[in-house]
C-alpha cells in the first residue's frame, strides 16, 4: 500500500529520555538529519535518535525504507538545497523543523520532527513506499486528461451557478484558462499540481484531487469503484497525490502572516523585525503600494477563505503570488491601533518572530462540562469523528440523570467535518424535544450521476423525482426530500440546544443547517467562510492517462433555497458581533486546560448564548403572567 511517510512516523513520535543529546541547534540537528534521510544514510539518523524509536530495536528492517527513498528520487532528483520556513514547538514537547528542500526535479516542503534533546523522532516530506510508476505523459494527453475532467465535472458538479452567483466566478472559464498553460513538458507532478490549482481555482463543494487509498478493501469501494477506479489506478492517484501535497507552491516567500476581518488584514498582536519589537495588531493598508482590495483579484486563485459581506476571499499569506515593484523584497503600509502610519520594507527571506498564540478556543480538546449556574451542559466538539460517540455518551450519562441540565451548548469552532451521525445523535442525547429537519437534496439529473446514487441504493431511472430547478437554470435535477426526526434520548432534557459556531465545514455545516430549521435548536457564531449545506459521499472519477483520482460534491442542498447563492448555505442564523479588537482578543486569548472559568466569565460567543438565554426565560416569564391574567379574568 502506497503512503506517505509521514504517515508511517506518526506512530513513532515518542518522547524519552535521551542520553549524550547532540551539540548543534534544532536547525542544524534537523539540516544534518534531514540530509541523511534523502541519502538514506540510516547510520547517521540512528546515531541521534529518539532512544525509543522502533529504529534502534534489534533486527528492525531498513530496506523497504530505503528502497521507498530511491524509488522517490525517481521524481524529485538530488537534493541540492536546505531553507528552514519555520521552527514550530508545540505543546507536546516536540520540536518541528520546516524545510524548504529544493530538489533537481522540483521544490517541495518537509518536516523534520526532533525530541527537546533534539532527537530524530519523526519525518514528513516527499516519500513514496512501495510506489507504482507513475505515467510521464505528452501534451496530447495531458490535454485530453484535462479535457476528460471538464467534461465529467459538466455533468457531476451542480454547483456552477452558485459559485458564479455567490463568488463571481465562471467555472468553465477558469477551467479554460488553465487548460491555456499546459505545455506538455510537465512532469506528472507538475501536471497534477497544474490540475489541483485549476480546481482550487473554481471554489467547488469537495473538488480536489483526491485518495482512495484507504477504501481499496472496503465493500463501498468494490460496490461503486472497483469497476471506474481499479485498484492499479487508485495506487497511482494516490502516490502523485503524496507528492503534491509535499510539494512546495511556485510563490515567493512570506514573511509576515496576516489576520483577517471585516475585510482588513491586520498583523500579529506582537512581531520583531531586524531587532525592533512592534505591538499591534497593525492594520494592513498597502502592499508595495497596492491596497489589499487591488491584490485580491490577482491572488484569488490561491484564496480559501470567503467574505460573504464584503465578497471577498483572503488567507494569511494573500500577497504572497502578487508580483512586487522590487526583487527580493515588499514594502507594507500600516497604520498603528492609536493613531499614525508606519512602511516597513521586509526582505522575502526575512525571519518574523511572532508572539505564539496557544491555547485558543480552538485548541479546546473534546470534553463536556456542567455549567450549575447557568443550568447548562457544555459539549465541545472539534471533529464529527464517529468514534468520540461513546466518550459523549459517558460523559453526558451522569450530568443529564442527576442535574439535568435545561440547556446545552454544542461547540464546534474549527470543526472541519466527518460524519452526519455526531451531530445527529449528540442531539438525540441532549434534546428533551424530538428535533424534526425537513430538507431537500438534488443531484444532476444525467446517466453518470444516475449510475452513481443506483451504486449508492438509490435509483432516479424511473425519472419519478426529477424536476427542473428555476433559480439554477432550469436543469433538471433528481430531487429527494426529506424529513429527518432526532428522538430525544433516555435521558434528555434540554429545552434548548446552542451550537457556537465559527470557521465550520461538511458535516458540521450539517448542524448548522439543522439550527437553521429547528425552534429547538440555534446556531450561534459568524457566517460561513466555505461552502456547506448537507450533502452526499463526494463522487470520484480517475483520468485515463495520468491516473489522478478527483472528488466533487454531486448534491446541492436546495432546503430553504429561494437562488443559486442560497445553496451555498453561508448564512448563520445569530451573528455574534465585533470589531476587529475584540475578535483578535478571542482568538489570541489563552485558554486553560480547564476552561470553565473562561467560558463562564469571558468567551464572548458563551456569554452571547447566556444573554439569549436570559431572553428566552423573560419571555416565557411574560408569556406565563399573561396567562395568568387572562385565566383570573375569566374567572
Amino acid at each position: 500500500m502506497n503512503r506517505f511517510l509521514f504517515a508511517v512516523f506518526s506512530v513513532f513520535c515518542l518522547i524519552g529520555p535521551a542520553s549524550a543529546a547532540p551539540d548543534e541547534s534544532p536547525v542544524e540537528a534537523a539540516k544534518k538529519l534531514i540530509s541523511a534521510w534523502c541519502r538514506g544514510d540510516i547510520e547517521t539518523i540512528k546515531a541521534d535518535c529518539n532512544p525509543r524509536h522502533p529504529f534502534l530495536e534489534p533486527g528492525y528492517d531498513f530496506k523497504p525504507l530505503l528502497d521507498g527513498i530511491r524509488h522517490t528520487g525517481k521524481y524529485t532528483g538530488e537534493l541540492e538545497d536546505l531553507q528552514v520556513v519555520r521552527v514550530l514547538t508545540p505543546q507536546n514537547g516536540l520540536k518541528t523543523v520546516v524545510f524548504r528542500m529544493r530538489f533537481s526535479k522540483g521544490v517541495y516542503q518537509g518536516m523534520l520532527h526532533l525530541t527537546g534533546e533534539n532527537r530524530f523522532t519523526g519525518y514528513g516530506g516527499p516519500f513514496l513506499e512501495k510506489g507504482p510508476d507513475l505515467p510521464e505523459l505528452n501534451k496530447e494527453q495531458m490535454l485530453a486528461d484535462y479535457d476528460h475532467m471538464v467534461s465529467v465535472l459538466r455533468e457531476a458538479m451542480p454547483h456552477d451557478l452558485a459559485i458564479r452567483e455567490a463568488f463571481g466566478i465562471d467555472v468553465w472559464r477558469k477551467l479554460e484558462e488553465y487548460r491555456s498553460r499546459i505545455t506538455g513538458k510537465e512532469s506528472p507532478v507538475e501536471f497534477a499540481v497544474l490540475l489541483q490549482r485549476a480546481l482550487a481555482s473554481c471554489k467547488g463543494h469537495h473538488l480536489w484531487l483526491d485518495t482512495l487509498d484507504g477504501m481499496l478493501d472496503s465493500e463501498g469501494y468494490k460496490e461503486i469503484y472497483s469497476e471506474s477506479i481499479p485498484p492499479e489506478t487508485a495506487r497511482i492517484g494516490h502516490a502523485t497525490l503524496m507528492l503534491v501535497r509535499y510539494s512546495f507552491p511556485n510563490v515567493r516567500p512570506a514573511p509576515l502572516r496576516f489576520q483577517y476581518w471585516d475585510g482588513n488584514y491586520y498583523t500579529a498582536p506582537e512581531f520583531t523585525f531586524d531587532g525592533k519589537t512592534y505591538r499591534g495588531p497593525l492594520k494592513l493598508t498597502a502592499v508595495d503600494g497596492r491596497s489589499p482590495e487591488e491584490l485580491e483579484p490577482l491572488v484569488r486563485d490561491r484564496l480559501f477563505e470567503f467574505d460573504p459581506k464584503k465578497r471577498r476571499f483572503y488567507g494569511p499569506e494573500f500577497y504572497a503570488s502578487a508580483p512586487s515593484s522590487a526583487p527580493g523584497r515588499r514594502t507594507f503600509e500600516f497604520t498603528k491601533p492609536g493613531g499614525g502610519t508606519l512602511s516597513l520594507t521586509i526582505p522575502d527571506d526575512a525571519e518574523i518572530p511572532e508572539k505564539q498564540m496557544t491555547g485558543t478556543v480552538f485548541g479546546i480538546p473534546k470534553q463536556v462540562l456542567f455549567l450549575k449556574e447557568h443550568q447548562l451542559v457544555y459539549i465541545r466538539v472539534p471533529s464529527m469523528n464517529p468514534a468520540d460517540l461513546p466518550f459523549y455518551e459517558k460523559e453526558l450519562k451522569p450530568i443529564l440523570e442527576k442535574e439535568r441540565p435545561r440547556y446545552a451548548v454544542i461547540d464546534i469552532r474549527g470543526n472541519g467535518g466527518g460524519s452526519d451521525s455526531v451531530p445527529m445523535t449528540l442531539l438525540e442525547m441532549l434534546s428533551a424535544n424530538p428535533i424534526q429537519f425537513k430538507g431537500m437534496l438534488a443531484t444532476p439529473a444525467n446517466a453518470r450521476i444516475r449510475d452513481y446514487m443506483k451504486r449508492r441504493g438509490r435509483d432516479f431511472s424511473d425519472n419519478a423525482n426529477v424536476r427542473r430547478i428555476p433559480f439554477l437554470a432550469d436543469r433538471e435535477f433528481d430531487v429527494q426530500e426529506f424529513t429527518i426526526t432526532m428522538k430525544n434520548g433516555e435521558n434528555a432534557s434540554a429545552e434548548h440546544v446552542y451550537v457556537i459556531a465559527h470557521d465550520v465545514y461538511s458535516a458540521a455545516g450539517t448542524l448548522v443547517a439543522i439550527a437553521k430549521g429547528s425552534e429547538h435548536v440555534t446556531a450561534v457564531g459568524f457566517p460561513g467562510t466555505k461552502m456547506l449545506g448537507m450533502g452526499i459521499d463526494p463522487y470520484h472519477f480517475a483520468l485515463p492517462n495520468s491516473k489522478l483520482i478527483i472528488s466533487v460534491e454531486p448534491a446541492v442542498d436546495l432546503s430553504n433555497c429561494r437562488s443559486a447563492a442560497d445553496t451555498l448555505h453561508l448564512d448563520i442564523e445569530v451573528e455574534l458581533p465585533m470589531s476587529a479588537e475584540e475578535h483578535f482578543a478571542c482568538q489570541s486569548h489563552p485558554v486553560p486546560a480547564d476552561c470553565r472559568s473562561y467560558l463562564e466569565n469571558e468567551d464572548p460567543f458563551m456569554q452571547k448564548i447566556f444573554g439569549l438565554i436570559r431572553e428566552r426565560e423573560t419571555a416565557a416569564n411574560r408569556n406565563s403572567e399573561q396567562s395568568r391574567f387572562r385565566q383570573t379574568d375569566t374567572e
